[in-house]
């Protein structure tokens, strides 16, 4: 199953507009957001540049996607489902 990692700052107004995007999923146990203030690391690793950014991956946690920005509701479970 293909999950989404996204890269989020709590200072960042897309990412506060995501946040409330996430919140409205029934279910986004296949989602894991880091803050990349306090995930400093993880950042550094998946080569992160700018918030928000979101990257789909597989079940061996390959990099299939990538995109920035804010993404409608809509948008974010058909990349989920991709």
């Amino acid at each position: 199953m293909n999950k989404l990692i996204i890269f989020s700052a709590s200072w960042c107004s897309p990412c506060k507009r995501l946040k409330n995007t996430l919140e409205s999923l029934n279910d986004y146990s296949n989602i894991k957001v880091y803050d990349i203030d306090i995930s400093v690391e993880k950042a550094i690793e998946w080569r992160v540049d700018a918030v928000p950014t979101i990257i789909l991956v597989n079940d061996q946690g390959e990099e299939l996607k990538r995109t920035l920005g804010v993404l409608p509701k809509e948008k974010l479970l058909e990349l989920l489902n991709a």
